[in-house]
């Protein structure tokens, strides 16, 4: 992935509690390490809306295309 304007990642300086129940996240931590994780890829709209979660252990790179050129015609 490139990241760029277009292309980010989220991440918190704060607790990551409301980001994990916000978006409704498959992980899990226990007193030193994660302990529930899934793979996620989450289409967020330009209001951080989540738009299409593709929640998989493997995907197919077309399968992702197709999501994100969906959302884009939108």
């Amino acid at each position: 992935m490139a990241y760029d304007g277009r292309n980010k990642l989220i991440r918190t300086c704060g607790p990551f509690t409301p980001v994990r129940q916000h978006f409704d996240l498959g992980v899990g931590f226990g007193p030193a390490t994660v302990n529930r994780h899934r793979i996620e890829i989450l289409v967020l709209d330009r209001s951080l809306r989540i738009r299409d979660r593709l929640v998989r252990l493997q995907w197919r790179e077309a399968d992702v295309l197709a999501h994100l050129r969906a959302a884009l015609r939108t």
